[in-house]
C-alpha cells in the first residue's frame, strides 16, 4: 500500500498492482461516494489482477485509510482533482481505464474532462436524471448519516438499491446499534460536501471522445431513470452499453464475476483499440 501526500498531513492511501500479461491495460478503481477501496478489493480487484490486467485501488479523502484535514470541505470539485493527482502520479506513461461506480462514474468523467490521460471509462450505474429527486436524495442522504450512521442509511435504501437477489437477509434488520457518525468522520463530510456542491450529472458527454462502457442494473429502483440514461448514453460519442436485468445498484458487491468480465473484455477491446 502507497501514500499520495496532496497536502500536509492530507493524501490518498492506494494499492497499485502493475501489469503482468504483456501489453494489457491499467485499470483505476473509483469508489462510490461513501464506498472504499475495500469494495473493489473484496472480489473485483483481485479477479482483474489475476487476468493479468494492471490494478489501482484508492480511498478518497474522507475514506478509508486516506487522510482529509479537519474542516477540510470534501466536494465532488475536489474528488476530481485529487483523482487527477493521483493518475498524474500512478501513470507518468500510461493511460488507464477508469472504471467508477455511481458517483465515481461521474468523478472519473469530471477528472477526464479537466485534461486526466485516459484511455477509456467503464460507468457502473452512473448515468443519472438531474431533478428533484435526485436533489433530495442529494440532501437526505447527510441527515441520515448524521442520525443514524451507515447502517441506518443501507437499512432505509436497501430495498431500492438491491437486486431481488441480494435483498436475501433479512435476520439483523432492525437490530442496530443505529449510531450517529462523529461531526468529523470523513464519510459525513464527504456527504455534505456533495449536498453543499453537486455532483453534475449533466456534463458535456460529447467531449468524451474516448472508449466507454455503460453497465445498468435494471433493479435499480432508486436513481435509475431509463430515458434518461438512453438520452446521455446516445450523447457519448464511442459507447456500447449492457444492461443487467438481475442487476441491482451495487454491481461490483453482488454480481462481481459479472462485472469483472465485462471489464475483463472492455479492458481488450480498448487495448486493441490503442495498438
Amino acid at each position: 500500500m502507497a501514500f499520495l501526500e496532496l497536502a500536509p498531513g492530507e493524501g490518498l492511501s492506494y494499492t497499485a498492482r502493475p501489469p503482468t500479461a504483456e501489453g494489457a491495460p491499467s485499470v483505476v478503481l473509483v469508489n462510490d461516494l461513501l464506498g472504499e477501496a475495500a469494495d473493489w478489493d473484496a472480489a473485483v480487484a483481485p479477479a482483474l489482477a489475476a487476468a493479468g490486467l494492471g490494478v489501482v485501488t484508492f480511498d478518497f479523502r474522507g475514506q478509508g485509510a486516506s487522510r482529509a484535514a479537519p474542516g477540510r470541505a470534501l466536494t465532488p470539485g475536489l474528488m476530481a482533482a485529487d483523482l487527477r493527482a493521483l493518475l498524474k502520479a500512478a501513470f507518468p506513461s500510461q493511460r488507464p481505464i477508469l472504471v467508477g461506480q455511481g458517483v465515481g462514474g461521474m468523478i472519473a468523467i469530471q477528472a477526464t474532462l479537466r485534461g486526466a490521460p485516459v484511455a477509456g471509462l467503464a460507468l457502473l450505474n452512473a448515468l443519472r436524471a438531474p431533478g428533484p429527486k435526485l436533489d433530495w436524495i442529494t440532501a437526505a442522504t447527510p441527515l441520515l448519516l448524521a442520525h443514524g450512521g451507515p447502517r441506518l442509511l443501507r437499512e432505509a435504501w436497501s430495498p431500492l438499491l438491491s437486486s431481488e437477489e441480494g435483498l436475501t437477509d433479512l435476520e439483523d434488520l432492525g437490530d442496530g446499534p443505529f449510531a450517529p457518525l462523529p461531526a468529523d468522520d470523513g464519510r459525513l463530510a464527504l456527504a455534505r460536501g456533495a449536498a453543499a456542491e453537486p455532483v453534475d450529472w449533466d456534463p458535456p458527454f460529447e467531449q468524451l471522445d474516448l472508449p466507454t462502457l455503460v453497465i445498468t442494473g435494471l433493479q435499480d429502483r432508486m436513481f435509475l431513470d431509463r430515458e434518461a440514461v438512453n438520452r446521455q448514453f446516445a450523447r457519448l460519442p464511442r459507447a456500447e452499453a449492457e444492461a443487467w436485468p438481475e442487476g441491482g445498484y451495487w454491481l461490483a458487491q453482488e454480481q462481481p464475476q459479472q462485472v469483472t468480465r465485462s471489464l475483463i473484455r472492455f479492458a481488450a477491446s480498448v487495448a486493441r483499440a490503442a495498438a
